[in-house]
């Protein structure tokens, strides 16, 4: 998606006999470009009816300055793409996030693993704490971060989603889907 324009699109709306809509805003007017610089973003859309009553609704995400993996093949595929992935491996994700952040960069401390339904991506067991593999972990180096994460050869067969949650910009996520072969 480099040089990608992503414009804001969005409406207000008041409940039927409400008093009706006074203001809509968000960071940009709807059908303007949004902010796609690496980073964290959040989009805030704000409505005020008429009897003085505001409400707000909030988007989080991530734009990466370069979302590159090494998983046995030339690219990382991202979703919706399934990655095939040798089950026991120890796979490295190696992103950037515009700059060095130091290495508090995931919420709740680490990313989590979810096996999911091959077919669907629906989950099938809860979250779980992603194994880093010993002597990997996260780092950080000139060119970006990477994160080594440990997989279980027992997943063989299986398929998971591994959800990194960052601390910054209140949550912003990023998720790959994985086929363990």
């Amino acid at each position: 998606m480099k040089n990608d324009v992503v414009m804001a699109e969005y409406r207000c709306t008041d409940e039927q006999g409400g008093s009706g809509v006074a203001s809509c805003a968000g960071p940009v007017p709807s059908g303007q470009a949004i902010d796609m610089s690496p980073a964290g973003h959040s989009f805030i859309v704000t409505a005020t009816d008429n009897a003085g009553n505001t409400t707000s609704v909030t988007h989080f995400c991530v734009v990466f300055k370069a979302w590159r993996g090494r998983l046995d093949m030339p690219q990382l595929e991202l979703p919706p793409a399934m990655t095939r992935v040798n089950a026991g491996s120890a796979v490295p994700i190696i992103f950037s996030l515009g700059g060095d952040h130091g290495l508090d960069i995931f919420d709740g401390g680490a990313p989590v693993v979810q096996r999911i339904d091959c077919e669907t991506r629906e989950p099938v067991s809860p979250e779980r704490e992603a194994t880093a593999d010993v002597g990997g972990g996260l780092r950080y180096s000139p060119d970006g971060y990477i994160y080594l994460w440990k997989t279980d050869k027992a997943w063989e067969g299986t398929c998971r989603r591994l959800l990194l949650r960052f601390t910054v910009d209140w949550g912003s996520w990023a998720q790959l889907f994985v086929r363990f072969v």
